[in-house]
């Protein structure tokens, strides 16, 4: 008896398991299903369409929900291929952007108004502004304008 995961070869009389990207849900079948477009198992014997997960490369997971691959939110990384979460950054740091790749993307979580400098927040320099928490630089303020002060998180307090 072919169990799931299973086809029945009739000319050899033996049963064998469904090759990669393919699934057999049912016992005594002769044949195997194939996954749908752009999906794969990960092993052979798949025994369910469940097993057939879209090829989400770094920097993006497969939500089981949408049944899509999914970039990975600021703040995670994934470094590795058909995975189904994203990995979290150290504590205080982030990453900039979404559908990051590596944990060198995550860098110090500093204010606004303050950019990463050697491993520590360094305010922004009078003259300037930073507005993301994860600057590695502060913006200068348009020609002819300044800051009041260091630390300046807008482009509004330039004047």
């Amino acid at each position: 008896i072919c169990m799931a995961g299973m086809y029945l070869n009739v000319t050899e009389e033996k049963c064998f398991k469904c090759p990669y990207n393919f699934y057999q849900n049912e016992t005594l079948q002769e044949s195997c299903h194939p996954c749908p477009k752009d999906y794969q198992t990960q092993t052979d014997g798949a025994v369910s369409i469940d097993n057939c997960t879209c090829d989400c490369g770094p920097g993006t997971y497969f939500d089981n929900t949408t049944v899509e691959c999914v970039p990975c939110e600021k703040g995670y990384y994934q470094n590795q291929s058909l995975q189904k979460e994203c990995l979290m950054c150290p504590v205080n740091t982030s990453t900039r952007n979404t559908g990051t790749t590596t944990e060198d993307d995550c860098t110090k979580y500093c204010k606004p108004g303050q950019f990463v400098g050697d491993n520590s927040c360094e305010p922004c320099a009078k003259g300037s502004y930073s507005t993301f928490p994860i600057s590695k630089t502060c913006i200068a303020c348009p020609e002819g304008q300044s800051t009041k002060e260091t630390g300046a998180d807008s482009v509004n307090l330039c004047d």
